[in-house]
């Protein structure tokens, strides 16, 4: 709970003045702010507030240099990561070998019904066979295999707008069109080979599943800085 007590003038209405004196002299500045903190946000650990950053914050004084401030602590809740984590994060970095997009054109019956509920969540439709090497920005929805001289993702989860897909009208067909970015980087000792068969184009497979068509399984090569282009009719 937060609020702000004004130091109270004997002109204020209902307050008299030895109530005022004794206002004042309990602050004399313009006026102060008082926090009511939980006790579970005594330690940070176990606060779940959505405050409890700004509480660190002022409590910690990490903002003018409190000798006492431990600002690696600090700095999980504030997810900063640390400069061994940055390091290497780098060292992945340097092994990226570029993103790329893949772009499905779905030509569909223009009198078929598509209910308001498919129109929102037509990207679900779009099935790609991930799999799961762990946790974090490189594990989630993962392409490639164990042996694979490359890493692989596609649509992950951390990334904003990595896939979406929008529905029109043209001529006689319903199209659902959907985009997918995805990236591709070199495993540890196998640069050379990863950027010779990237370059040289990769398949990935993934199905399509549309309420109302059958369904298809398609196969796109992909290439990273490349934009493949699939177009196909279902009925």
């Amino acid at each position: 709970m937060h609020a702000t007590v004004v130091p109270a003038l004997e002109a204020l209405s209902g307050v008299g003045k030895s109530g005022a004196d004794k206002l004042m002299n309990f602050d004399a500045t313009l006026g102060v702010d008082v926090v009511i903190v939980n006790k579970e946000c005594a330690n940070p650990a176990t606060c779940k507030h959505p405050n409890y950053k700004h509480m660190l914050q002022v409590l910690g004084n990490c903002d003018i240099g409190n000798p006492n401030c431990d600002q690696s602590y600090m700095n999980k809740f504030y997810n900063v990561s640390s400069e061994r984590e940055q390091l290497l994060e780098n060292n992945k970095l340097k092994q990226e070998l570029g993103s790329f997009v893949v772009t499905v054109n779905v030509r569909l019956p223009k009198n078929l019904p598509i209910s308001d509920y498919v129109k929102k969540n037509v990207i679900q439709g779009f099935r790609f066979p991930y799999v799961n090497y762990g946790s974090g920005v490189w594990g989630d929805n993962r392409l490639d295999t164990q042996d694979a001289p490359y890493g692989l993702q596609v649509a992950r989860k951390s990334e904003v707008m990595s896939s979406y897909a929008i529905i029109k009208t043209e001529g006689n067909h319903q199209i659902v069109r959907a985009f997918f970015v995805g990236r591709a980087w070199a495993k540890p000792g196998r640069v050379a080979e990863a950027k010779a068969q990237l370059e040289a184009g990769v398949p990935v497979n993934f199905k399509i599943n549309i309420p109302g068509v059958q369904s298809r399984t398609v196969t796109a090569k992909i290439k990273p800085t490349y934009t493949t282009y699939v177009d196909l009719y279902m009925k």
